[in-house]
């Protein structure tokens, strides 16, 4: 079946990476989880998912959820219902046994809009930099998109700071292009960041920030 190809596809990983990560979505309440798939039995996924308890009563068997997991301008996206939900204790990770309905490739283009303050260190290898005051516009596992009438110039790599879910997010970047085009209008203040050397942890953190608020926007639609 085309499905267990796609789960297939999605568990493939060579010596040294890590395992899938993702997000473990509840369909009816939007509810987004951070996700590790582990391996697949017949059409069943087994996954591991930290969850507090509210969440965790969510998963009850025959519950609705789907997992995301994200490549370059889409997902995998997987469907199906709970089966079980063994854990010991809340706040820990809880392994999800479930039945996969469906399973597939979408195209999806994976940023979001992102409004935090932000701050960009310029000259900062030699002691003499300056922290720029700015705010963001939009996010994604590459790169950030800001206001910023800061010196740096393209080309030029930078220190850049800013707030991902009440989280402080600190990283070396490189400006890529100043005037983004936001829907349509050119702006001479906006600055395209490329995210460099980021650690796994925080490309889980920003790709996991990018599915919450893309299921919440599909959650909103519906409504």
């Amino acid at each position: 079946m085309a499905k267990l190809d796609i789960l297939k596809e999605a568990l493939e990983h060579g010596p040294g990476q890590a395992l899938q990560r993702g997000a473990l979505i509840h369909e009816k309440t939007g509810t987004t989880l951070p996700v590790e798939v582990v391996m697949t039995e017949g059409e069943r996924l087994i996954a591991l998912v930290v969850c507090a308890q509210g969440d965790l009563e969510r998963l009850h068997p025959n519950a609705k959820v789907r997992v995301e997991l994200p490549r370059d301008n889409a997902v995998i996206w997987i469907k199906g219902q709970v089966r079980e939900c063994r854990a010991e204790r809340a706040l820990e990770l809880v392994e999800v046994d479930m039945d996969c309905l469906t399973a597939e490739r979408r195209a999806r283009r994976m940023d979001v809009r992102l409004a935090s303050r932000c701050r960009i260190l310029v000259g900062g290898a030699d002691g003499n930099g300056r922290w720029d005051e700015t705010r963001t516009l939009n996010i994604s596992s590459e790169g950030v998109l800001v206001v910023s009438e800061s010196r740096a110039n393209v080309g030029e790599r930078v220190e850049v700071e800013f707030e991902l879910g009440g989280e402080a997010l600190r990283c070396q970047a490189e400006v890529l292009r100043r005037g983004v085009k936001i829907h349509g209008a050119l702006s001479r203040t906006n600055a395209a960041l490329k995210l460099l050397d980021l650690s796994p942890a925080q490309r889980d953190t920003i790709q996991l920030f990018v599915l919450r608020e893309q299921a919440a926007a599909k959650l909103d639609r519906r409504r």
